[in-house]
């Protein structure tokens, strides 16, 4: 099949007649649409090393994102070669406007996340209240509550590190008897405790630990959004820090959460602003750019 495949377009480039490159990857996300792998390869090492001029490029493509409408009944499954003409900067053209001269714009969704507003809210508190206080001047325990990849563990780290709290983490979304007896032996030696897990709606094993300790038990939510964390995990897969999560992942903390209150018995419940912070300029690079796929909003 791979050659019969290679053969078709072997073909249809000797019917064109004119010199092209044929870049197709069904692997690693680094290579696969809107992220910009396969055009950077070209350019790197592809070409003849001849530069490629974006300014003189122009992509053209059927995944363009585009709704039902009286041009075009049947709309689009994606918009990833829009998405991937945008994070290159080039202009981009659907093939009926660039092979059939069509002049209207068919209109458009692009529902991929967009991180520009994240990037450009530098002066954001990292904590809504703003005046909530960490560390906390006595022991306590911290119960952390968001999606997959919306930032728990970083933050969990950042505690770690500068306050000295111990992490415990959950990672599936019900809290184990072994996270929370983990969790009782560290806060037995005076050592505050922060809950690492999703925690959509187990919460009450540590709130009732804490009650036992007769400690103050706090719930920090993790402000991001299901786009927002889908995006993070895609740059995290990007710069090898974070695994592909299955879809099913994101839907079942989002299916599962229940917002958090003081009725369940914390002392406090806040939120967490996402801060981004990059090890290396060409990681903003990346976390600025589209970078899901959205097949499943346009199926």
């Amino acid at each position: 099949m791979k050659q019969d495949f290679k053969r078709k377009i072997q073909a249809i480039c000797g019917k064109i007649g004119v010199p092209m490159q044929v870049f197709i990857s069904n692997g690693p996300p680094e290579f696969r649409k809107p992220y910009i792998g396969m055009w950077t390869r070209l350019e790197k090492y592809k070409n003849d090393l001849v530069k490629v001029k974006r300014d003189e490029s122009l992509y053209v493509g059927d995944a363009a994102g585009r709704i039902s409408s009286v041009t075009k009944p049947e709309k689009d499954r994606s918009a990833a070669d829009r998405l991937f003409a945008l994070n290159l900067k080039v202009p981009f053209k659907t093939p009926e406007q660039f092979f059939l001269d069509q002049l209207e714009e068919e209109p458009y969704e692009l529902r991929s996340f967009d991180p520009s507003a994240v990037l450009e809210n530098t002066g954001v508190s990292q904590f809504d209240p703003a005046d909530t206080v960490i560390p906390s001047s006595e022991t306590e325990a911290i119960v952390l509550v968001g999606y997959p990849s919306s930032g728990k563990s970083v933050f969990a780290n950042q505690l770690e590190e500068k306050y000295g709290y111990g992490v415990v983490c959950s990672y599936w979304h019900e809290a184990s008897a072994k996270c929370v007896a983990k969790a009782k032996e560290m806060l037995k030696t005076g050592k505050s405790v922060i809950v690492d897990g999703w925690n959509p709606d187990s919460r009450n094993p540590y709130v009732k630990l804490a009650k036992q300790m007769e400690i103050p038990c706090r719930c920090f939510v993790m402000n991001t959004s299901y786009e927002h964390a889908r995006h993070n995990n895609a740059f995290g897969i990007l710069i090898g820090t974070d695994k592909e999560r299955p879809p099913m992942e994101m839907d079942m903390f989002r299916d599962n959460f229940k917002i958090p209150t003081v009725k369940e018995g914390f002392t406090e419940v806040a939120k967490v602003n996402f801060v981004p912070m990059f090890q290396e300029p060409s990681h903003r690079e990346i976390y600025e750019m589209r970078l899901t796929r959205e097949f499943d909003f346009y199926a």
